[in-house]
C-alpha cells in the first residue's frame, strides 16, 4: 500500500515539471517518468488504484494535472485522453512488465506499449472532441514529443528496475 501512495504522489508531483511547447496546445511534463515508474515497480492492480487515486484526485478539484490544474473539465480539455491514456499505458506496461526485473524487456515494454497507448487515447481524444484532423493531431501532439517521451519512457523503465532491484536487495 506504501508503495502505491508514492507512486501516486510521484505522479502529483511530476505533473507540475511542466513547460509548454509552441504551436501544440499539450505541455510537456515529467509524468511519462512517473507512469512509467509507478508500471514497473506496482503489480496491475496496484498500478491500476495508482493511476485511478491520481485521475480522482484531480477530477475532484485537486491541482494534479499538468501545470497544476485539475476538474472533471480536464477530461474535455487537450489533455483529456492523455490522462485516460496514461492509466491504459501504466496498466498494459504493469501486465507485460514480466516476473524478471528486466531493464532491457522494461524499456521495449515502456516504448513500444506504453507511449503509443498514450498517444493513441491523446489524439483520438483529439479528434472526437476538439475536431483536429487526425494529421492535426500527429503533427500537434505526437510528433514534437516522441523524441522525448523515448528517452522519459527508457528512464523511468531504468529507474523502475533499479529499484526494484534495491528493493529485493532489502528483502
Amino acid at each position: 500500500m506504501t508503495k502505491t501512495a508514492l507512486c501516486t504522489a510521484l505522479i502529483c508531483i511530476s505533473a507540475y515539471l511542466s513547460f509548454p511547447l509552441p504551436l501544440t496546445p499539450i505541455p510537456v511534463t515529467a509524468q511519462t517518468i512517473a507512469i512509467n515508474i509507478t508500471a514497473i515497480l506496482l503489480t496491475p492492480a496496484q498500478t491500476a488504484a495508482a493511476l485511478g487515486v491520481y485521475l480522482l484526485l484531480g477530477f475532484c478539484g485537486i491541482p494534479v494535472f499538468s501545470g497544476g490544474t485539475a476538474g472533471f473539465s480536464q477530461l474535455l480539455s487537450p489533455t483529456g485522453g492523455f490522462l485516460i491514456g496514461f492509466f491504459v499505458a501504466a496498466v498494459l506496461i504493469s501486465l507485460l512488465k514480466g516476473k524478471k526485473n528486466n531493464p532491457l524487456r522494461h524499456c521495449l515494454i515502456c516504448i513500444f506499449v506504453g507511449i503509443p497507448a498514450v498517444d493513441l487515447f491523446g489524439a483520438l481524444f483529439m479528434c472526437l472532441i476538439h475536431h483536429y484532423s487526425p494529421l492535426a493531431a500527429l503533427s500537434g501532439a505526437i510528433l514534437p514529443f516522441l523524441f522525448g517521451d523515448v528517452l522519459k519512457a527508457i528512464g523511468g523503465a531504468l529507474i523502475g528496475t533499479s529499484v526494484n532491484r534495491l528493493l529485493a536487495i532489502r528483502k
